[in-house]
């Protein structure tokens, strides 16, 4: 059994619970909205399908393509702290649970108290500590799919909504060469090829 951690744009629950019922064998599904983001779903699930055809079933079946959706595999020494992450609320973001299968009720209610005590945690570390470039730029990679990870605008905007909450000035030089990290870090083909093309010109 491979365990995944999907995120997919959109707003109709029922299409998201038949997907999960015709392909997982487990799962646990949250409705996001957030200030920022589209709203969208985030879905902890376990499949027989190997995750390239289970990126295929989520594109042919649910319609998306590009940055409308990601499809990761979940570590499993990670896997608490992603379901603890379906329902986080960084950003203003309001979780709603849809739906779960293989998981008990008590389950959930701990996940969403972890998320709870995990936000409380980052709102102090952010203001007892001063993060390096290197930090912002992994938090704010933290913060979105790969598939957005070479759309230069939305990493910008990104790229500020931590700043500001780090109450780190947003200089220039310092914005570029943190969106420059985020983009040669992420998993995004795109993006990397992007910042590897800007970079060899100064070579050239």
């Amino acid at each position: 059994m491979k365990m995944y951690r999907v995120r997919v744009d959109g707003e109709v629950d029922e299409r998201l619970v038949d997907f999960c019922k015709k392909l997982c064998d487990k799962w646990l599904l949250v409705h996001h909205v957030t200030t920022t983001d589209n709203p969208h779903y985030h879905i902890y699930c376990e499949s027989t399908l190997s995750q390239g055809n289970f990126s295929n079933k989520i594109k042919s079946v649910l319609g998306v393509s590009g940055g409308d959706y990601s499809n990761k595999t979940c570590d499993v020494d990670r896997k608490l702290e992603y379901l603890s992450y379906l329902f986080n609320t960084k950003k203003g973001n309001k979780p709603r649970l849809v739906s779960y299968e293989g998981f008990s009720p008590i389950d959930v209610e701990i996940y969403r108290e972890n998320a709870t005590k995990i936000a409380q945690e980052f709102q102090t570390r952010m203001k007892d500590q001063k993060k390096t470039q290197y930090d912002v730029a992994m938090t704010a990679l933290g913060r979105m799919s790969d598939g957005q990870a070479h759309l230069p605008e939305y990493v910008y905007q990104v790229v500020i909504d931590v700043l500001k909450e780090s109450k780190l000035m947003a200089r220039p030089n310092h914005v570029r060469d943190i969106m420059a990290t985020i983009m040669a870090y992420s998993d995004n083909r795109q993006a990397r090829t992007l910042i590897k093309d800007i970079t060899l010109k100064f070579f050239s």
